[in-house]
């Protein structure tokens, strides 16, 4: 795995753990998908500017989780720390919302900056 792809678990040891596959490098391709979503639907809590700027850092781990019936409503996770959360070792009762399967959703833009940013 390559520094790129580590960005994911920045702050814990265990980000080397984890691997990437297939799927996850196909986040470089749904990244473009996820920013028009954003922008047609959740320019109030994400920026959309925000993710186009920050792609480079992004792309090959920030996951959208949509939903169809309430597309405000759509969700981020971080896809590599999802994935491999099992076999990652962390502190289960500090399990980051990022990594959950539910991702998380903020109520406005500095929410959601902050949370990728200490993330």
């Amino acid at each position: 795995m390559d520094a790129e792809d580590r960005i994911c678990y920045i702050r814990h040891k265990e980000r080397d753990q984890c691997v990437v596959d297939d799927v996850g490098l196909s986040q470089k391709r749904n990244f473009d998908n996820m920013i028009k979503q954003v922008t047609d639907h959740q320019k109030d809590s994400v920026n959309p500017y925000y993710l186009s700027n920050y792609r480079s850092k992004m792309e090959n781990w920030l996951e959208y989780v949509p939903n169809a019936g309430r597309p405000k409503e759509s969700r981020f996770r971080c896809y590599l720390c999802n994935k491999n959360k099992n076999n990652c070792r962390f502190n289960r009762n500090k399990i980051p919302d990022l990594v959950t399967d539910e991702g998380i959703l903020k109520n406005s833009l500095l929410d959601f900056r902050h949370a990728i940013h200490n993330y």
